[in-house]
């Protein structure tokens, strides 16, 4: 203008035209006084390279920018080298990685990487060795989630011998399910969904013998209970573990025939009249358990001795209730009873009360005193529930017997 000299007027301006900004397009004249060139920024859509380890930005002056993050790329594996291409994306390359890993097996030491492509890393399984807690009654395996699993099968107390004290620990799990079909416990040997007599069976291999003993028939590896019954509080040692709280008493009844009932009040009294050399008498085993613990007799077994020139051993066995592994073997010639005596799994039997145990049949053979003579059999005495009892808290009384040429008398009971 001739007046006011340049003027520079963009009003109704349109058209395409350059804002100088790199993260527009579709520019155009806005058509306003000042000749405004505006875009739109579309660089969140232009930017985006599809790679997901890159941080995709705009610069005004240059464009597009896509940042590799090779951070975005770590897979967690220590035995790979993680980078961010940007035109392939993540690139986890184990090859030539080597030094210490974690395999995640439990079961495993000494994990490292192999170096392969793959990032692998693999340990050594050496759980053989670490698994082995020196106990044969264990069954030692590993399981790869969470380590060393060491079952006692058996020997619940852990002492590394199978005894009557470890089936007064597993009676408990084997009777609270007999016969249920509802549930699986520990004494659910053969995995068949309830405890029965079956289960008892397999323990039964076991029971009085040494925990390396083949005869000892373990239940199949695939049909194992999945958790163990309980063991003792104390890990090892049958001094440790053994019940000193109560006291078990075992009596010996001379009778001219077998009492009517196996479960007393009161002890039997031994026989007063007269019986003949040559007739059979009836000894009977009364035992009786008191002390602390409402928890009953579970069982045990004990040897009767006898002069076999003066008393013939003719018969022993066990009384029903203790039926369960019952045993008692007789040796004529010697004048001994091993191991009389068996188990109940029911744990009825009452504190305090007097139950029949075992019963003998003898002959006099000579005129004079014979004696009955009771010691500790193979199996310690056992409180259901509880464990075995110290063999210093079983009292056991033999008797005295004087035999005439028509007649036969008890005359004491004899102390052990």
């Amino acid at each position: 203008d001739t007046v006011v000299g340049c003027l520079n007027d963009g009003t109704g301006v349109t058209g395409t035209c350059n804002d100088g900004d790199a993260c527009t397009t579709l520019d155009s004249c806005l058509g306003d006084a000042a000749g405004t060139c505006q875009g739109t920024d579309t660089s969140a859509v232009d930017c985006n390279d599809a790679i997901a380890c890159t941080t995709d930005s705009c610069d005004p002056a240059t464009g597009c920018v896509n940042t590799p993050s090779h951070l975005a790329c770590d897979d967690t594996n220590i035995c790979t080298t993680d980078t961010c291409d940007t035109v392939a994306g993540c690139l986890n390359d184990g090859t030539g990685v080597t030094g210490t890993c974690n395999d995640g097996d439990a079961c495993t030491t000494l994990d490292s990487c192999l170096g392969d492509a793959a990032g692998t890393c693999q340990g050594t399984d050496t759980s053989a060795v670490d698994c082995d807690d020196g106990l044969a009654c264990t069954a030692d395996t590993c399981d790869p989630a969470v380590g060393c699993q060491n079952r006692s099968i058996y020997d619940l107390d852990l002492d590394d011998s199978i005894t009557m004290g470890d089936f007064a620990l597993f009676a408990p799990h084997y009777a609270s399910l007999f016969g249920d079909p509802h549930y699986l416990d520990c004494a659910d040997f053969r995995y068949d969904h309830s405890t029965d007599p079956s289960d008892v069976s397999y323990f039964g291999t076991a029971i009085g013998r040494g925990c390396s003993d083949p005869l000892i028939v373990l239940p199949d590896a695939a049909f194992f209970p999945p958790v163990p019954c309980p063991a003792a509080a104390v890990s090892v040692g049958l001094s440790a573990n053994a019940v000193t709280s109560v006291i078990v008493e075992v009596r010996t009844v001379v009778l001219n025939g077998a009492s009517k009932s196996n479960s007393f009040e009161t002890l039997p009294t031994s026989l007063e009249e007269d019986v003949g050399i040559g007739t059979s008498v009836v000894v009977e085993l009364w035992v009786r358990m008191f002390g602390d613990g409402a928890a009953g007799l579970t069982g045990g077994t004990i040897d009767v001795l006898v002069d076999p020139t003066r008393i013939a051993l003719q018969s022993a066995f066990v009384d029903a209730t203790f039926g369960l592994f019952a045993s008692g073997e007789v040796d004529r010639s010697a004048g001994i009873a091993h191991n009389l005596g068996g188990a109940t799994h029911k744990g009825d039997v009452a504190v305090g009360e007097w139950m029949r145990f075992g019963t003998l049949h003898l002959v006099g053979r000579r005129i004079g005193r014979a004696q009955i003579h009771l010691a500790p059999g193979k199996l310690e005495f056992a409180q259901y529930s509880v464990g075995t009892i110290s063999q210093n808290n079983v009292l056991l009384f033999g008797a005295d017997v004087q035999f005439e040429f028509k007649t036969s008398r008890v005359l004491r009971d004899l102390s052990r």
